[in-house]
C-alpha cells in the first residue's frame, strides 16, 4: 500500500496527518509505503483543492481535513468513509481551509 500526504511545508494540517499515520504504522499489519508530497505540480496531479491531501494506492481520499486516529485506520483496513467521524480543522488558515 501507498499512502501520500499532500501539503506544502509549513502547513500544520499536513504535518499532523502525516505524524497520525506514521505513528499508526506499528499498529497496521500492511506494508506501508508513507510519502509526502509538497511540490505544487505533483500535487496538482491529484486534483484537489485543499491540504493535508490523503491518497491511498494513487485515489484521493480526503483533502482539506486531518481524521482521528480511529478514522485513519478505518480508511487504510478498506473500511466504509461515508462518515468521518471526529474530523480535525484547525487550520492555521484564515478560513478554516488550507489551498496551495
Amino acid at each position: 500500500m501507498n499512502i501520500k500526504i499532500l501539503g506544502n511545508s509549513g502547513c500544520k494540517n499536513c504535518e499532523k496527518l502525516y505524524d497520525k499515520i506514521y505513528k499508526l504504522l506499528d499498529k497496521l499489519e500492511y506494508d506501508i509505503k508513507l510519502e509526502k508530497i509538497t511540490s505544487v505540480l505533483e500535487m496538482s496531479k491529484y486534483g484537489i483543492t485543499s491540504i493535508p491531501g490523503l491518497v491511498i494506492d494513487e485515489k484521493v481520499i480526503t483533502e482539506g481535513v486531518v481524521p482521528s486516529d480511529e478514522d485513519l485506520i478505518r480508511i487504510i483496513s478498506g473500511e466504509s468513509i461515508d462518515n468521518i467521524d471526529n474530523i480535525v480543522n484547525e487550520s492555521e488558515c484564515s478560513d478554516g481551509v488550507c489551498r496551495f
